[in-house]
């Protein structure tokens, strides 16, 4: 477990680190083996800001049983970062994980009980080949104790090499304390 105070410095650091790590300096033109790392059947998933999206909640949700986490692998950017604001009764912390070991901890859980995480709203905010995305979301766990939440997404991604990658992908969740903005709650 990891608990940053200064978050949005930890956030710049590692997505620059990350970016610059793994894309480099491109001057070559794309082609198509530029996809080497995505299944042709994924290509769709990382054509645009709204396919990564709405992939992004359609690899997770369904019903109780395996996900596709090939296909989900492939919306990350090798060396993503994922991370998740929990709220405790001694405060908040965050838990930062790699989409690898997102879908190790859920696919038990995925297995056993349906989940769905259904997009609510979106405000995407882009330039050149970055762009950040706010998604509101609602999500429904099939568990013994039924469990419905909502929150927010926050996507960090980047179009290098023909296609939009996620950097990062954090969430919190929405509390009595921390409403949903009115704002990211109408849909697009």
């Amino acid at each position: 477990m990891i608990i940053l105070k200064n978050f949005k410095c930890v956030v710049l650091i590692i997505i620059n680190v990350n970016a610059s790590a793994v894309f480099g300096q491109t001057t070559t033109e794309t082609t198509p083996s530029d996809f080497s790392h995505v299944s042709a059947v994924h290509l769709n998933d990382v054509s645009s800001i709204s396919n990564l999206t709405t992939a992004l909640y359609a690899v997770i949700s369904g019903p109780a049983g395996p996900r596709d986490w090939s296909r989900f692998e492939n919306l990350f950017a090798p060396g993503a970062y994922m991370g998740a604001s929990q709220h405790t009764s001694d405060g908040k912390r965050f838990h930062l994980f790699s989409p690898r070991e997102y879908a190790k901890m859920n696919a038990p859980l995925f297995s056993k009980f349906s989940f769905t995480e259904k997009e609510l709203s979106r405000a995407v905010h882009k330039f050149g080949s970055i762009a950040q995305i706010f998604s509101s979301y609602e999500f429904t766990l099939s568990s013994p104790k039924p469990l419905t939440r909502r929150g927010i997404n926050s996507l960090q991604i980047i179009n290098e090499k023909g296609r939009w990658w996620i950097l990062m992908l954090i969430w919190d969740e929405e509390t009595a304390d921390n409403l949903i903005p009115p704002n990211m709650l109408i849909p697009q």
